[in-house]
């Protein structure tokens, strides 16, 4: 159960159990596990019955119906899926576009936004503090420039947030060793 299609797989058939109106969780388990013991079989109105009786709860003849199809449904299409052979040279989709199928060019394009950098803060020698614990709340952006003009030093900055990171922890406890 550990595989993410199976996780998947198990989250449908829990929805398709309640969507018939049958919501107990232990006959979900069950009818799951009896499933699983003969995966090429179709479910039937036995393993229904059995995953019923085991759960405690009876299920109308119209609600297996319901379930008997659906499920059927969810099998077919899982079993088809796993049908498909994707050899290593077969790449992985990159791509995820949910158009519809009206609208689909079928051919694929890159996406390009386009993204405006903010001009450099000005900063004068006058607006750099002494005590760069004012420069901790600062945003990479000026940070950077500091940097650029060598107004501060890398190790200067580095061993502030340390300080900082030693002074705090003993009472925010963000530290982890």
């Amino acid at each position: 159960m550990n595989d993410p299609f199976t996780r998947a797989s198990r989250r449908r058939f829990l929805g398709i159990c309640a969507g018939v109106g049958v919501t107990s969780s232990f006959f979900a388990g069950a009818l799951c596990s009896l499933a699983g013991q003969t995966p090429m079989m179709e479910i039937d109105d036995t393993m229904i019955d059995r995953a019923a009786f085991l759960a405690g709860i009876t299920i109308s003849p119209a609600q297996k119906a319901a379930m008997r199809v659906k499920l059927n449904q969810q099998l077919r299409g899982i079993r088809a899926v796993r049908k498909v052979n994707l050899t290593n040279s077969t790449p992985p989709a990159y791509r995820f576009d949910p158009l519809l199928a009206a609208t689909f060019s079928g051919e694929a394009k890159p996406v390009r936004n386009e993204t405006a950098i903010s001009d450099a803060p000005a900063i004068a020698d006058s607006e750099v503090p002494k005590d760069l614990e004012q420069l901790a709340y600062s945003n990479v952006r000026e940070l950077s420039e500091l940097l650029k003009r060598q107004k501060v030093s890398a190790v200067d900055l580095t061993e502030m947030y340390l300080a900082r990171l030693k002074r705090f922890d003993s009472r925010l406890h963000f530290v982890v060793t």
